[in-house]
């Protein structure tokens, strides 16, 4: 029977760097083995119809459930998913514990913590070249303070790992050595600290801010 692959999930607001924290994970991992099969994938790529660059879309906007589907099958060996067997799964997207499939499928949750304002001037400077300063602006309040603050930064107490300098801090070196420790036992063992299953939280097909404040005990740790 095939090995688990180790699922890391990586979740936060708009702009906050949660693909420089992919790259950074990855870059890390194979510095320590080399030899190590990684495969990345985005949410953004399970759009139900095609975004315009900068679009900011809730998450009814994505297949959700296609990406766990895929995940599942990914992680757990299935030989009808079309990938080939990897060691280390690394995904990145604003919603991805939103939903209570991609919550317990994943092995390692982060959340990139990232400062408002430093994620507003990062859309500005990303998006300052296709939209004028006010069209940025009102579609950041209009949209994606209200989204980050409704859907996504709810979640953050079901993250096992909060990273508040990104891809900056030593975090990505903790968390890499843990995921070599955990790769080297055959039994692929949860890591100490970490969540190996949300079941027991009895999760919504879709999480609310309000099912996130009624007892719900906190996992996580900040690094």
């Amino acid at each position: 029977m095939p090995q688990s692959s180790i699922l890391i999930s990586i979740t936060g607001g708009e702009a906050a760097g949660k693909k420089a924290v992919q790259a950074g994970l990855k870059s890390r991992l194979l510095s320590l083995n080399s030899g190590l099969k990684i495969l990345t994938l985005h949410m953004a790529d399970y759009a139900l119809a095609p975004l315009a660059a900068g679009t900011q879309a809730g998450v009814e906007a994505y297949d959700l459930e296609r990406l766990a589907d895929e995940l599942e099958g990914i992680v757990h060996g299935d030989a009808d998913v079309d990938v080939d067997v990897v060691d280390v799964v690394i995904v990145e997207g604003r919603y991805l514990l939103c939903s209570r499939r991609l919550v317990e499928v994943a092995g390692i949750k982060i959340f990139v913590d990232c400062d408002p304002d430093v994620r507003l001037a990062r859309k500005v400077i990303r998006e300052s070249g296709a939209k004028s300063l006010d069209n940025i602006l009102d579609e950041y309040v209009r949209c994606s303070k209200p989204t980050f603050e409704q859907a996504i930064l709810p979640t953050k107490p079901i993250s096992d790992i909060i990273l508040p300098a990104g891809a900056e801090g030593p975090g990505l070196d903790l968390i890499a050595h843990g995921v070599m420790d955990d790769i080297k036992r055959k039994g692929r063992q949860s890591l100490p600290g970490i969540l190996a299953s949300a079941s027991h939280l009895q999760l919504p097909l879709t999480l609310s801010e309000v099912d996130l404040t009624t007892g719900a005990p906190s996992y996580y740790q900040t690094v």
